[in-house]
């Protein structure tokens, strides 16, 4: 989504799509991603990084964990 936006990305401009994939997912199916090193194009990674975690703020502690590698982790098995 970052390289879809005008510039480099803000919470703001995240929050939306945060809210609707909540909306429409169970929270421990959720996962973040990016398209590294595409991205760049958009900004840092660093920089689209904390844009989502800002757009984030209003989710749980657990809700967070699943969102940044919980749910990675268990899909791919990694704590195995």
């Amino acid at each position: 989504m970052v390289t879809e936006a005008d510039g480099i990305p803000e919470a703001a401009d995240l929050k939306p799509y945060v809210d609707i994939a909540y909306l429409h997912l169970v929270p421990r199916d959720a996962c973040s991603g990016s398209d590294w090193p595409v991205c760049e194009l958009a900004g840092g990674y660093s920089e689209v990084c904390g844009a989502l975690s800002r757009a984030s703020e209003s989710l749980s502690a657990t809700e967070k964990a699943q969102l940044f590698g919980g749910t990675a982790s268990s899909f791919y098995r990694l704590d195995r």
